[in-house]
C-alpha cells in the first residue's frame, strides 16, 4: 500500500513418495527396518503464511522494522518411525497439522542494531487409526535476541541469545526449556578481516542421549547442542 507498509499472502501444495530414507532411518544406518506396506499413499501437503511488514522511524535517526506472519500447514501421511519391542521398526503414515505466529522486530539505531525474534507454534499430530501422538522435537516457543555494534570496514561486535522451549522426544519424555548464548567480533584490516566466534558460552548441553544397555544401546534424539563451550576464529580475505 505504501512504502512504509507490505502485505504479502503465500501458499503452496505438495506431494512426495514414501521412501525409506529419512533422517530418522539414516541414524539407525537401516538397521533392522520392516518394508514398506503396499497400503502406503503419497505424502501431501498444503500451507500458507500471510505476513504484514511495517516500517517506521520513531524517531530521528533511528528505523524501527516489524514483521508479523501467520503460518499454517497440514501434512497428510506423513511417514514415522514406530519402534517395537523386537527392536525392529516401521514406518507408518499419519497426519500432522502446525499453526502459529512468528513476531520480528529490528530496531537500528547506527551504530548499533538490536535485532529479536518469537516464534509460537502449536502442532497436532494424529496416527493413521486417528489417535492423537506426541510431535516430536516441537517446542512451542522459541525466542532469539542479537544485538550488533558495527562501524563499516572497521569493526563488528555482537552478542546473541536464543531460548528453545519445552518439547517432547520420540520415546514421549519431555526435556526443559534452555537458552544458549554466544559472542563474536570482526576486525577489518584493508582486504583481511580477523574474527573470532564465541559458542554457547552459558555452557548449555544435552545430558547423554544413551539409552541402556551398552551391549544394544538405543538414542534419544539430539535437541541441543551437545558440545558445550567452544570457540573458533579466522581470517577472511577479500578479493
Amino acid at each position: 500500500p505504501s512504502e512504509s507498509i507490505a502485505f504479502r499472502l503465500r501458499g503452496g501444495i505438495g506431494y512426495t513418495a514414501p521412501s525409506l530414507f529419512t533422517e530418522e532411518t539414516e541414524e539407525l544406518i537401516f538397521m533392522n527396518l520392516r518394508p514398506l506396506s503396499d497400503s502406503l499413499e503419497a505424502e501431501t501437503s498444503i500451507g500458507g503464511t500471510f505476513d504484514i511488514n511495517l516500517v517506521m522511524s520513531p524517531f530521528s535517526p533511528t528505523t524501527l522494522i516489524v514483521n508479523q506472519l501467520l503460518f499454517y500447514t497440514k501434512i497428510e501421511d506423513p511417514l514415522e518411525l514406530i519402534h517395537f519391542p523386537t527392536n525392529s521398526v516401521l514406518l507408518q503414515g499419519g497426519n500432522l497439522e502446525t499453526k502459529g505466529l512468528e513476531t520480528n522486530l529490528e530496531f537500528i539505531y547506527a551504530p548499533f542494531k538490536l535485532t529479536t525474534g518469537y516464534t509460537f507454534t502449536e502442532a497436532k499430530r494424529t496416527d493413521e487409526n486417528g489417535n492423537k501422538t506426541t510431535p516430536i522435537l516441537v517446542p512451542k516457543h522459541k525466542l532469539g535476541i542479537d544485538i550488533l555494534y558495527e562501524q563499516e570496514k572497521a569493526v563488528r561486535i555482537g552478542i546473541n541469545a536464543y531460548y528453545t522451549g519445552a518439547q517432547y522426544l520420540g520415546n514421549g519424555n519431555q526435556v526443559s526449556d534452555y537458552w544458549i548464548m554466544g559472542a563474536f567480533a570482526e576486525k577489518y584490516l584493508g582486504n583481511f578481516s580477523v574474527f573470532v566466534n564465541l559458542e554457547n558460552f552459558t555452557n548449555t548441553k544435552q545430558p547423554s542421549n544413551l539409552i541402556p544397555p551398552q551391549s544394544n544401546p538405543s538414542f534419544t534424539e539430539l535437541y541441543t547442542n551437545a558440545i558445550g563451550i567452544y570457540l573458533n576464529g579466522g581470517i577472511r580475505i577479500r578479493l
